[in-house]
Parts: C-alpha cells; structure tokens; sequence
C-alpha cells in the first residue's frame, strides 16, 4: 500500500515528515481503514433502510426489456435488465425455493436463424370479406402455407372466413381481440383482451391458439408474461416491407425478396391491394431463391430440428418447396427502406 509520503506530487516537507516521525504514517493507515468501514457500515445501513421502505405494489413488474419505436411496424427491443425492488425479499429465499416457481416465457420470436432455409409468411388484421378469400386462393395456387394472425373483432364478425383458414391448412394465431395498443397498459386489461379474442378464435376454430402478435409490435415484459400465461408465445416479425404504405407491388416484393434470410418472419396484412398483387411474386422470388415456405410454428420446429438429419419434411414443406412456373420475374431495382 502506497503511504502517503509516496504520492507523486506530494510536498518537499512530507517525506521528511514521515521519515522522522513514522508512527505517524501507520495512525494515519489505520484511520484511513476505519473510515472506510465506518462508512461502509453506515452506508449498508442506509440502502437497507430504503429498500425496507420502497413501496412495492403488488403486481408492480420493473420491465426486463423497453420498447423503441423507430417507426411504425418496426419496433427493436433492447434487452437492459433491470432490479424489481419488488422482488427483493424474494431473491433471498433459499434454492429449493426458487426451483419450484414456474419458468418464464420464452423470448420474444421475430426469426429463427437457424431454420434450415424455411421462411414463414404471416398475413395480420384479418379475416375480411372478399380480401380473405382472394389471399387464399393465392396462397391454394402456389401452395404455399401461412400463418394469419387474426383478431377476436373480426373472427367474431366473420366466422366463415375464418374457418375457410383453417381448412385450407393454414396456422391461426392471436392478433388481440380489437387491435388496441397493449404495452403500457393495466394487466387486467390485457388479460380481458386476450382471453376474449382466444375465446372466440378457439371456438370457431376448434384449435388452441399457440401464437400472439401484439398489434403495431407494441408490447412490454408484463404483456409478453400474461401472453405466456393464456398458453402463447408472443410472435413479432424481422421483415417488414410496410406494405400498408401502398408502395407499387412490384417494389413490394422486391423488398421482400432481396432481404430474405433463413429464419425470417415477413410481415403482411389482409386488405391491401398491393400485397395481394404481389404474393405471387414474393413466393417464387422465395422459392428460387432456395427457401421454403412454412407456418410459425413450422418455423420453430426447423429451428428445433436444425441439427438432426435425416428428418422427414412436413405435407406444407415438401410442399412449399416447388416454384410455380411463368410467376418469377423481380424487377431488380435499389430498395427503399
């Protein structure tokens, strides 16, 4: 430990000082340990008693993740991890406590990287009148499966087109029952949102929904853990050619064919023009491109199974494999993002 007769800097006389007198130097280490812990002591005392005196609610939840919103449909989630005061007294428990509390959801699914050239298309806000059916007949021409992320309102509004969905092979996921933003908001809110619109899919469907996209990908940890609770992964996406934008069909598609990467989750909507003109371009633009086309849950399995060869392809893999002829022209052009 350096005295203080060795600080570089020091005055002339201080060297002196300790040479002649070096009883000196050891009171003043010594004095210096004390105060350290003292003010250790004291300061340990301090923290203790602010955190006895937090006031934790009891559904308070310090979120592990923020949102960022950049611009509409493109959301980025920073994974900063912060302290529940909440959950102090909890974290002192002993081990064979904390073995016994249930798991956490999973992360939050925007691709899956390591899905062994699948990409999965996903079609949000539906079911509509005349829309649905035309996506349909895309999709049963160039056979191609596809996940549609639906809401309570709509199902509930046009149950036909939703069972058209499900019988032509296709995934049905959660899309919240009246496309409310969800992050922020009380739990008993969100839970009442879920659980109707599940309500209503799952009864015309006869199928339980495994899947939840959050309307404008607007969530927060306490919307991802109620989401898990009702038996659903929250799903977001990691291609986003804002197709509600009305580009040109041709530029859609290029948007989306250029970007394609193993794994993806393309985000599409019902309703629009544009992206129903252009479906069959993006599916063999996909398709020569070498990827396969499968449902979310499709996706996760791929991911899953990535490492295991040998392992027989799926009826929609096998399936979606197969380019359509005379469909396959992208006009090659710089994309605007």
């Amino acid at each position: 430990m350096l005295g203080i007769h060795q600080v570089q800097g020091a005055p002339a006389w201080v060297p002196g000082l300790f040479r002649t007198v070096p009883r000196f130097q050891q009171a003043s280490q010594l004095l210096m340990v004390w105060l350290l812990l003292a003010a250790n002591y004291f300061g340990t005392n301090w923290a203790r008693e602010r955190v006895i005196e937090y006031p934790a609610a009891d559904n308070a939840q310090v979120p592990t993740a923020y949102i960022q919103q950049l611009d509409p449909g493109e959301v980025f989630v920073d994974n900063e991890v912060a302290s529940d005061p909440g959950t102090l007294q909890q974290e002192a428990k002993p081990p064979e406590a904390e073995i016994t509390q249930p798991s956490g959801p999973p992360p939050v699914l925007s691709s899956v990287p390591n899905a062994s050239g699948s990409i999965a298309l996903t079609f949000d806000d539906g079911p509509y009148p005349y829309w649905t059916e035309m996506y349909l007949k895309i999709l049963e021409v160039y056979q191609a499966p596809a996940s549609f992320f639906v809401t309570g309102r709509q199902s509930e509004a046009y149950p036909a087109l939703l069972q058209q969905i499900v019988a032509a092979g296709h995934e049905v996921g959660n899309h919240s029952y009246a496309h409310s933003l969800m992050g922020k908001q009380p739990a008993e809110k969100v839970t009442s949102d879920l659980r109707s619109s599940t309500e209503v899919i799952e009864k015309i469907t006869g199928q339980t929904v495994r899947y939840f996209r959050p309307p404008y990908g607007d969530y927060d940890r306490q919307v991802v853990d109620l989401a898990w609770r009702e038996g659903q992964r929250t799903v977001t996406w990691n291609v986003d050619p804002r197709d509600w934008e009305g580009p040109g069909y041709n530029e859609l598609a290029s948007k989306v064919v250029e970007r394609a990467r193993s794994g993806d989750i393309i985000l599409l909507h019902e309703g629009k023009k544009e992206t129903l003109n252009a479906m069959g371009i993006i599916i063999n633009g996909l398709r020569e491109k070498g990827f396969r086309l499968v449902t979310v849950s499709e996706l996760v399995a791929a991911g899953e199974t990535a490492n295991k060869p040998g392992k027989p392809q799926t009826p929609s893999q096998a399936m979606s494999s197969r380019p359509i002829p005379g469909n396959s022209a992208v006009k090659s052009r710089s994309l605007i993002l």
